[in-house]
């Protein structure tokens, strides 16, 4: 299957804390202690991996960027409770991200349901294109479990742990989004014209 020109391999994980780094409290510790370069660890940290979830669920850059920007502004407003929790930091911006941006996909959803698009004429679309156009037409937690797959290369774990779900409740996210996928009009078209 054909990947889009924009989509980059994955970044290596950045949740992982090396020896000579400070810890994600050392770091909060230090912004409530007034020296703002901490923040700048913290997010360069998990940024990139917040961004790819977000933007997996939600389906464009700017409200990807939205949804961190804001994730990161409530690590800033909470980081006095934060910096006394255990549990890992990344996890707690995972699922801040996750929770706004299902918010945004329920203010986006429309009142009255939306006809299915009609198949694209034949020829219009490369079949790698039809591939994307569909992908990017499926349900938000379909498009992001398939996004982060297949484009991200995440295996089933990861997966989980970005969009607050199980293992095996991935698998079936998937599954059923692939089915839908095999379903789709338009991708026969373009691949049995």
């Amino acid at each position: 299957m054909d990947r889009p020109a924009e989509a980059a391999e994955p970044a290596p994980r950045t949740d992982l804390v090396f020896a000579d780094e400070p810890s994600d409290q050392d770091c909060l510790r230090r912004v409530m202690e007034g020296e703002p370069e901490a923040m700048d660890i913290l997010v360069e940290r998990y940024q990139a991996d917040l961004l790819r979830t977000a933007a997996a669920l939600l389906g464009e850059a700017a409200a990807a960027q939205d949804a961190v920007q804001d994730a990161f502004l409530r690590l800033c407003r909470e980081r006095e409770r934060l910096v006394r929790d255990p549990r890992p930091l990344g996890g707690w911006l995972a699922t801040v991200v996750r929770n706004g941006c299902i918010d945004v996909l329920r203010a986006r959803r429309p009142s009255h349901p939306v006809a299915e698009q009609p198949a694209p004429p034949a020829g219009e679309a490369t079949e790698g294109e039809a591939v994307w156009l569909a992908v990017h037409g499926l349900p938000p937690l379909e498009r992001a479990a398939v996004l982060l797959r297949y484009r991200d290369d995440l295996d089933y774990r990861a997966i989980a742990e970005r969009l607050g779900k199980t293992v095996t409740h991935v698998g079936v996210i998937l599954h059923g989004a692939l089915e839908r996928l095999r379903r789709d009009a338009r991708l026969r078209e373009v691949v049995h014209g």
